[in-house]
């Protein structure tokens, strides 16, 4: 890119792009070093920027950011199926199923899809137990919600 003097900008180092990544949230290590690459920046060039993040303690714990992760992608009424799914590709450790939230989740989602007025029939159940398996939630549970609970 040239600046408005004809000259052109210097390349943004891979410090600074980690500095920007970190302030607009926490980043695990491997969505940093997926990012850099993608901007071409060279191994060495990712591994000094982490090392230097590091030395400035400017990467949370991958356990802190798994669960921010997790709250928010619960409070977005998604199973833990999904939620493990999207943490594994962030490469963050999984979090553990607690049956009644996601009992809870579930039979709110089943009761958004489904108007109270009539039992649902078995095509709205497997309507309603198709969308629920979609947004990552345990068989067990989703037959639980369409069988005992509707």
């Amino acid at each position: 890119m040239m600046e408005s003097s004809g000259t052109p900008r210097p390349r943004r180092t891979a410090r600074h792009r980690v500095m920007d990544m970190i302030a607009r949230r926490d980043h695990s290590e491997k969505e940093i070093r997926t990012k850099l690459a993608d901007k071409e920046h060279t191994p060495a060039e990712i591994e000094d920027a982490l090392d230097y993040a590091r030395d400035n303690r400017w990467l949370a714990e991958p356990e802190v950011i798994s669960e921010r992760m997790a709250n928010f992608l619960h409070r977005r009424n998604k199973g833990v199926i999904a939620i493990n799914h999207k943490l594994r590709e962030k490469g963050l450790p999984s979090v553990a199923s607690d049956p009644e939230q996601e009992l809870e989740k579930a039979l709110y989602l089943a009761q958004t899809k489904w108007s109270k007025e009539e039992p649902p029939d078995r095509s709205m159940r497997d309507k309603i137990g198709r969308f629920l398996l979609s947004r990552g939630f345990e068989p067990s549970i989703v037959r639980k919600v369409i069988y005992e609970k509707l």
